[in-house]
């Protein structure tokens, strides 16, 4: 059953992804930022085949297309044809501290890598720099136990910060957890987010809530 609860610049939404992103409008979203599947190779697969026209479809003319996706595996966006669409641009790693080391493109780290993709010419923000430390932004409430699949806040307002401005509509399709639109709820961008998980849909509209009620104290200091 569709639920939908508008929070602070944006509104979480619980449902089938591909149904409510064909309701989005042409050219109407800055950026999509998110977090794909990766483990299910049927759900992947979809994503990039049936997904990824639609989010083409919706972007404004300029706009970015970026999403976490883990170092092992960087061969499978391209091989599903994601080029077909998107300009391919760069590629952040992410590097954790918080979870067990392991093998991977860049030596025995954890990490996970951010790609970005680009429609048009878009503009960028900030550059970051080629490796961001996983970790927390102390100025954003989160979670003391981190569930699984967490995305650590400061990684991700990087990431916001290079791609978007205050008042840009960001996507987050795939929205899990709800760290990215909690960090597009901290800095001022209008978001929507979808997941399709009911556990996980009500913990983003908690967290949510949690920083929307965090900037009303800093606005009243």
């Amino acid at each position: 059953m569709q639920k939908i609860v508008e929070i602070g610049n944006g509104k979480l939404i619980h449902g089938d992804m591909l149904q409510h992103i064909k309701q989005i409008p042409d050219n109407t979203v800055d950026a999509i930022i998110t977090d794909p599947p990766y483990t299910d190779e049927e759900a992947y697969t979809k994503f990039f085949k049936d997904t990824i026209p639609e989010l083409y479809r919706i972007l404004k003319k300029d706009a970015w297309l970026a999403f976490y996706w883990p170092t092992a595996k960087l061969n499978i966006p391209f091989e599903l044809g994601i080029t077909k669409y998107f300009q391919y641009r760069d590629a952040l790693v992410i590097l954790y501290k918080r979870t067990t080391s392991t093998y991977s493109l860049v030596g025995r780290k954890q990490t996970v890598l951010c790609l970005i993709f680009s429609k048009g010419r878009p503009k960028s923000y900030l550059k970051p720099g080629d490796f961001i430390l996983g970790e927390e932004d102390p100025e954003i409430i989160s979670p003391q136990q981190y569930p699984k699949d967490w995305r650590p806040t400061f990684a991700t307002k990087l990431i916001v910060t290079m791609l978007t401005k205050p008042g840009d509509l960001v996507l987050d399709p795939m929205c899990g957890y709800g760290t990215i639109p909690a960090v597009c709820e901290w800095l001022n961008r209008k978001w929507i987010g979808i997941e399709k998980d009911r556990e996980r849909f009500e913990y983003a509209v908690e967290l949510v809530q949690n920083v929307v009620k965090q900037k009303q104290g800093k606005t009243q200091k």
